[in-house]
This record gives C-alpha cells, sequence and structure tokens, in this order.
C-alpha cells in the first residue's frame, strides 16, 4: 500500500466514525511511518512495509472505536508545545489555551515576584505554557500544581522535564486545597470536571477519559464551587482565581454561586474563539 493509498484508505474508514477523518488518517499514518506532513504529501509513492500497514490497520480500528487520537499517538499538541498524554490525564484541547492567554494578562498587571496554584494539573499543560512564557518574559515566578491522581502527577513531572521547567514547577498530591498549607497567590487557575453527571450529550470520546477530571455532579458545578469559596483563603488582596466551564454554565455560575461570588471584587467571563462563555475570572 503506498502513502497516497493509504490516506484514502483511512479516510475512508474513519468517514462515518469521526468528525475529521482525513485529519485523523494523516495523522496516524504519520504516526505509524514516522514521517512528518511535509514528509508525507512529498512521499505519495512510498511503499508501506507489512509491519506499517498492520499497524495502521489497527490504530485506524481503534479510532473507529472513538478512542482519541491522542491516546493513540500518546501525544498532544498545545500552545505550540509537544506533550506526552494517555488513559492517566485528559486529553488538553484547544480551548484551555484562552485559559492561559487569559491568565498571563492577568499577571502582566502584577509586579515582583509571582505565586501561582494550579488545581488539577492532568498532563501539566497549563503550568508548562505558563512557565515556558513567564520565562521568556523573564519574569521571577514560582508554580505550585496539585492532583487527587498520582498517576496524573507523574505525566505531569515528565511533561515539566520535557520543557525544561520541573525545576520552576512544584508537584504536590492534594483534593484541590485539602493539603496545602496556608499561603497566598497572586493566581489561581485550574481547568476543573465540569460535565454533569449523565450528560448524553457528550462525545463519545469521553468514555476512555478519566471520569474524575471530566464529571463533577447533576449541574457539573460541584468542583467550581468548592474552588470558588475556598480560593480567597488563598489569593492576595487582587489575586486571580481563572477557571475553565461548560459554554452552557454562565448562568448557573452567577446565580447558582452568587455567595461565593460575593467573596470577590470583580468577576467577568470571556468567550472562546466560538463566541462560547469559556473562563471566568475572578478578582479578590
Amino acid at each position: 500500500m503506498q502513502v497516497k493509498e493509504a490516506r484514502q484508505f483511512g479516510k475512508r474508514y474513519l468517514d462515518e466514525h469521526s468528525p475529521t477523518p482525513a485529519l485523523d488518517a494523516d495523522v496516524l499514518l504519520m504516526h505509524i511511518t514516522k514521517l512528518n506532513r511535509t514528509q508525507l504529501l512529498a512521499h505519495y509513492d512510498h511503499i508501506l512495509s507489512e509491519n506499517e500497514e498492520a499497524r495502521y490497520r489497527d490504530v485506524l480500528a481503534r479510532r473507529k472505536e472513538r478512542e482519541p487520537v491522542a491516546y493513540i499517538v500518546q501525544e498532544k499538541e498545545f500552545w505550540g508545545l509537544r506533550f506526552i498524554v494517555d488513559e492517566r490525564v485528559l486529553v488538553p484541547r484547544p480551548e484551555t489555551e484562552l485559559l492561559v492567554e487569559l491568565c498571563l494578562k492577568e499577571l502582566a498587571h502584577h509586579v515582583g515576584v509571582l505565586r501561582i496554584l494550579e488545581l488539577g494539573v492532568g498532563s501539566g499543560c497549563i503550568s508548562t505554557a505558563l512557565a515556558v512564557e513567564l520565562e521568556k518574559q523573564q519574569r521571577k515566578f514560582s508554580i505550585l500544581a496539585i492532583d487527587v491522581s498520582e498517576s496524573a502527577l507523574e505525566l505531569a513531572a515528565e511533561n515539566l522535564a520535557a520543557h525544561s521547567v520541573d525545576k520552576l514547577v512544584q508537584l504536590q498530591k492534594s483534593n484541590w486545597f485539602s493539603e496545602l498549607s496556608p499561603e497566598r497567590f497572586n493566581l489561581i487557575v485550574s481547568n476543573p470536571p465540569y460535565v454533569a453527571d449523565g450528560d448524553s450529550y457528550t462525545s463519545p470520546e469521553l468514555q476512555y477519559e478519566p471520569s474524575r477530571a471530566l464529571y463533577a455532579g447533576p449541574l457539573g458545578m460541584s468542583a467550581i464551587k468548592i474552588i470558588l469559596r475556598k480560593a480567597p483563603d488563598f489569593l492576595y488582596p487582587q489575586g486571580v482565581l481563572a477557571f475553565e466551564h461548560g459554554s452552557g454554565q454562565r448562568e448557573y455560575l452567577y446565580t447558582q454561586c452568587k455567595e461565593e461570588l460575593e467573596a470577590y471584587s470583580a468577576v467577568r467571563t470571556e468567550p472562546d474563539l466560538e463566541g462560547r462563555d469559556r473562563v471566568t475570572i475572578a478578582i479578590k
């Protein structure tokens, strides 16, 4: 099977089983052949070995069952950086880059040494991206990143080391704030679980991802309420809490979390590139 034939075959195979069949087929083919996109397009006549063809058919079958491509190839790009990902952690989403962008804008208003806390580090993509950018800006900072999952912390450590920021980010096991010593931060950032239990509108890929990183009670807000309630105790005056949430949760956030929001001097919600409410910024 030539590369050209493999691309066509992969797209047809995934046509009814993926929203992006051509892209998925190409990513999987690049993973198997170790060719980058430019090489893939330039070597249309390259013939796959029997082993490569067998492995390609195998990964296509996995994708047909809606296993996330990131888990199959065990990597995902986020903020222009490559991250190791597997079933221990949530697959980084493009929309979460907005959270990083807004955090950097907020931190630009703070002087001196920055203290940052990430709640639910997962793959480490948020803390890594922040550390990489703050280093470029020659800012002095430290990041504490927590997670309740030992396996997630292990993977985050790998990703931090891969991007040479492991000395700038301290990892700690904690269930939200429960194991933290009393200290203050300029920024608390989180992409917490926010999918409602039993939500029937979620994609089939979610069945492969860790449920603890996705689901948060009947309305998907239990983790966010904990964070909103506890964060002021860990923020400096004018400190910032920034967190991601579902596009349909803004109304609930501003009505049902009204008591928790009273602890903040200013609250605003920012839309993602598709115009959906995605990130809320709360200033103490």
